[in-house]
Order: C-alpha cells, then structure tokens, then sequence
C-alpha cells in the first residue's frame, strides 16, 4: 500500500491484518504529488525495491486522485499541478515500475483503475479534472493493446460515490461499502466497468444530451452555493 498519509497506512495495515492475519503487508509513505524528474522517479523506484525485495506483484489498484472544484480561472496553479501530478504522472510513472515487475510473472496479471464520468462528461466546474480522467482512459486502452497476453486491465469509470471528496447525496450516489462490493464482482472480468448497478443506470441516461445539459446546470449551482 502506498499513500502520502502514513498514518492512515498505518491503520489500514492494522485493520487488514485483523481481518486477515495471515496476510503480509508492506506500506510505503510516498507523496504523489510532487514533481517528477528523473532524482524522484527513481527514488519511488527504490523505495518499492526495497519494500518488496524480490517479492512478486499480482495486482496494481490505482486508486489515488485529486479533485479540485471551481471554474478554471479560479482555480490555483498549485490545485491544478496537484491534479496533473497525481491523477496523470503518479499513475503513469506508478505504473510503469510495476509493470516490470509483473512481465516477469509465469501467471497473468491485473492492473486497475479508478477512472470517471468527468472523463467523458464536460463539467465547467471541474475542467481540470475531468483532463486527467480522459488521460486515464486513453492510458488504460492503449495498455490493454500493449499487453493482451501477460496483463489484465479494468477501467472503473466512476459516478458519485460518498466519500471525503464527494460528501454529498446526490442522484445515483453509492456509499463506499456498497461500490466496493459491487466492483469485486466485475474487476478482472471486463476493461471498462461503470462498477455499480446505479452508476450503470445512470452513465445510459447521461448519454442524453438534455439529461447532460440538466446534470451541468444541477452541477454549476451546486458549486456556486
């Protein structure tokens, strides 16, 4: 598990090995959001080298994101890099040192993904964001083409889940229990998942365009109050 937060590592660690004891965890407390060159690129390599020391990686869940709301002229420089560093950079690079790992594996592998609808649906209030999802989708098709024989990918392309980024009860919103539930099902199954049966439902309505001019217009006034 890899997270800027080390004590929340901590505590998942725990909580995971009460639940699972006889499970081997490795936590490495690595901000994301920085700037990459070639000292910190190789320093995230390092530290994941000598965390696992020859241990195999099966399955990579990229799940860390930034979101930002606000118009673009609003929004900070230093909200804007956050975004990039760790919605697109982060991933890419995180990814990319797995990956070596996971070619070396007799068995196949599985890499996923949490993507979302702002990927595909034009929010002015989260311009920037909704950038690094259409990132993350394009990413995640050209590595299914990269590695069909060695790899396995699954994009979850999210709707409203109530979490610490999203706290409201909006239309179609999952708790966070009750996504995760839904999605074990369906990873490793299928590339592209919306992960629930309400997010579903709700990705075919907004294929509508006045159902997606009424989700903008719902959208703008909620962040203006």
């Amino acid at each position: 598990m890899l997270s800027s937060n080390k004590e929340k590592l901590e505590k998942a660690e725990k909580k995971l090995l009460e639940l699972f004891p006889q499970s081997k965890i490795k936590i490495i407390d690595f901000n994301l959001d920085q700037f990459y060159n070639e000292e910190t690129i190789k320093n995230l390599e390092n530290r994941i080298n000598t965390e696992l020391n020859g241990e195999e990686i099966s399955i990579l869940f990229n799940n860390a994101g930034v979101l930002y709301r606000g118009r673009f002229d609003s929004c900070s420089e230093k909200n804007i890099c956050s975004m990039i560093n760790v919605n697109v950079l982060g991933l890419t690079i995180l990814t990319k040192i797995v990956i070596e790992y996971m070619k070396k594996r007799q068995k196949k592998s599985l890499i996923i993904g949490s993507g979302s609808f702002d990927g595909q649906l034009r929010f002015t209030t989260r311009i920037v964001y909704g950038a690094t999802k259409s990132y993350v989708e394009a990413f995640y098709e050209g590595l299914t083409r990269d590695f069909p024989d060695k790899i396995d990918f699954t994009l979850i392309e999210i709707g409203p889940v109530k979490t610490a980024m999203n706290k409201n009860d909006l239309p179609f919103t999952n708790s966070s229990d009750e996504f995760a539930s839904e999605c074990l099902k369906l990873v490793g199954k299928y590339k592209f998942i919306q992960g629930s049966k309400k997010h579903a439902i709700l990705r075919i309505l907004l294929s509508n365009p006045l159902i997606q001019y009424i989700s903008r217009s719902i959208d703008e006034k909620y962040n203006k109050d």
